[in-house]
């Protein structure tokens, strides 16, 4: 399966907040029989202020 609305990258809007939180939620995911995963942070969002060289970054 490939999930293509996931909040995977680390500290960005209502992502996880750490690593190891991203890392667990990765493996769950991989048990859940994900293959690939589409990082998908919110844009234009008035709750969020994701400039793309925070998406990049991370």
């Amino acid at each position: 399966m490939i999930d293509i609305h996931n909040h995977i990258l680390v500290d960005i809007d209502d992502g996880p907040k750490t690593i190891e939180k991203s890392i667990a939620l990765l493996k769950q995911a991989k048990y859940e029989g994900v293959t690939s995963i589409v990082a998908t942070p919110h844009h234009l969002h008035p709750r969020y202020d994701n400039t793309f060289q925070q998406v990049l970054v991370k």
